[in-house]
């Protein structure tokens, strides 16, 4: 299954990865990215974000219910790319993803998974 997001419903103009001022470390992977796009896609990273203002590596701890490397990659993805790839194999991660986007959040990540899972049950 290639979950697609169109970008104008991703809430703002995609920059790519370039120019990234932000590392998150959740578990022991890393993520570059931009502390702007990070805030106006989750909630919680924005209340997060707000409380730190040094440029390393900030380290989410405790991690949400959830939020492991493998769901908040996909979170990032989605943010990015516009898109979601899961193996249609796998609805653990589907709704791992679910519950993640919840513990974030993620409204519009949210929204959108919640719109997939119904559109695939009719």
């Amino acid at each position: 299954m290639r979950l697609k997001c169109q970008r104008r419903s991703c809430g703002r103009e995609i920059v790519g990865r370039k120019d990234w001022n932000v590392k998150i470390k959740v578990d022991n992977k890393q993520f570059l990215a931009h502390r702007e796009i990070l805030a106006d896609q989750s909630d919680f990273l924005a209340e997060l974000l707000i409380h730190v203002s040094h440029q390393g590596v900030i380290e989410i701890k405790p991690l949400p219910p959830y939020v492991n490397g493998e769901t908040f990659e996909k979170f990032v993805d989605y943010i990015y790319e516009g898109k979601l790839d899961i193996d249609s194999k796998n609805d653990n991660l589907f709704d791992n993803l679910l519950e993640a986007s919840k513990n974030l959040k993620a409204k519009r990540m949210q929204e959108y998974l919640i719109n997939e899972k119904e559109a695939q049950s009719v």
